[in-house]
């Protein structure tokens, strides 16, 4: 029966018919998120980015989920960093501390609202951060960036030098 009509991600499938180690892929994030299953010998690879209307064949189309398929496999298993965009592994904990930034206020204020839970680190702040404003001005997901290459790229979509940034951070410390 096709998984549509059915069940879209049969785990349960799977872990009757006695599979050990189970590696799901599923295209719909929104059910992935009520998904709940054991952790240990499962990984799930989910969109992090809408994959479209799968009913266009268009070849951008088809190369882009790839490449976003891809990316979210090698998060799903660790190689990767990041939630909407892919990172090199710990590049934002090398720039928290390079930086060492006084983010004790913005953290607060984010608490506050209840956008951060209470115990976020620096490196999980600067991260979501840099990922919320790379959604908003539309950076390619495409990429794997560290830190500083998703700075960069955020400077050159709001066209202001890099002193501006950089004296922001300074003023900071």
């Amino acid at each position: 029966i096709d998984g549509g009509y059915c069940d879209n991600l049969p785990i349960n499938l799977a872990k009757s018919r006695g599979a050990n180690h189970i590696i799901a892929v599923c295209l719909d994030t929104l059910n992935t998120k009520e998904q709940s299953v054991a952790k240990e010998n499962f990984t799930l690879i989910y969109p992090r980015w809408n994959l479209g209307n799968w009913l266009i064949f268009r070849k951008e189309n088809t190369k882009r989920n790839i490449r976003l398929g891809y990316l979210d496999a090698l998060k799903s298993f660790g190689v990767y960093g990041g939630d909407s965009f892919t990172f090199q592994k710990n590049t934002f904990r090398e720039l928290s501390r390079q930086k060492q930034l006084s983010y004790f206020r913005w953290k607060r204020l984010l608490q506050s609202e209840r956008l951060f839970p209470e115990n976020c680190s620096a490196e999980e702040l600067l991260k979501k951060s840099a990922e919320t404003v790379g959604k908003l001005l539309k950076i390619s997901p495409y990429r794997v960036y560290t830190a500083q290459s998703l700075l960069t790229e955020i400077r050159r979509k709001l066209s202001c030098p890099k002193t501006r940034i950089n004296q922001s951070f300074e003023n900071q410390e």
